[in-house]
């Protein structure tokens, strides 16, 4: 099978705390169509996101675009 590109169809975000209120998570809920994708990210997943989307977007602008 080709990988394809799936279009984000739509896109949340809600925060959970443990029972104990030792750790927190981001739930990312991605919808591509009829798929549906949940994650659960802790503080370290969540700032590689950032640094990684930091990265694409500093690469898009070094080439004078815009993401779409």
């Amino acid at each position: 099978m080709a990988d394809t590109p799936m279009p984000v169809t739509g896109f949340s975000m809600d925060a959970m705390e443990s029972p104990e209120g030792q750790t927190m998570v981001a739930v990312l809920t991605l919808r591509t169509g009829d798929l549906t994708f949940e994650f659960a990210i802790n503080e370290d997943g969540a700032k590689a996101m950032a640094r990684n989307l930091q990265q694409f977007l500093d690469m898009v602008e070094s080439k004078g675009g815009r993401p779409n």
